[in-house]
């Protein structure tokens, strides 16, 4: 067993790129869904844009673009609001009021909830890495001064 080891897996799943992106993914569902709960909103999408705001602030400073980060961070996030929009989707069929077009439209319905999810985590990434730019060059001005 030359080379192989659980030990160097994970070491290689640690180091990769968008690890940090997963994390920051995966904490923001408890979030997103404590919070939709406690609304009685469908999504609640501030623990999606904290999580954007995050990722593009971290990554500002590595080689990973911080685009691709917010999308991963994104895809992984929008776990939280397809745990959300299930408990809906299982309330509403309890009670019998679905129609066959509900039924259809649910995959369709799915699909586009995840991708404005991964694209809204993505739009604020963009964000947190323009103010995390906006913040070094403030700070290398006033190194300066």
């Amino acid at each position: 067993m030359s080379g192989y080891s659980f030990q160097t897996k994970v070491d290689d799943w640690t180091e990769s790129s968008f690890f940090l992106a997963v994390l920051l993914g995966l904490a923001s569902i408890p979030f997103s869904l404590i919070l939709s709960w406690e609304e009685a909103t469908l999504i609640n999408g501030a623990p999606m844009i904290v999580t954007g705001l995050l990722v593009g602030y971290l990554y500002n400073a590595r080689s990973t673009d911080s685009h691709q980060a917010g999308l991963i961070a994104g895809f992984v996030a929008s776990l939280g609001g397809i745990m959300v929009f299930a408990t809906e989707v299982v309330a509403r069929f309890s009670l019998g009021e679905s129609t066959r077009l509900e039924v259809v439209a649910i995959p369709l319905v799915l699909i586009l909830l995840v991708i404005c999810l991964a694209i809204l985590v993505m739009v604020f990434a963009m964000v947190g890495n323009w103010i995390a730019k906006i913040t070094a060059r403030f700070y290398s001005i006033q190194s300066h001064k």
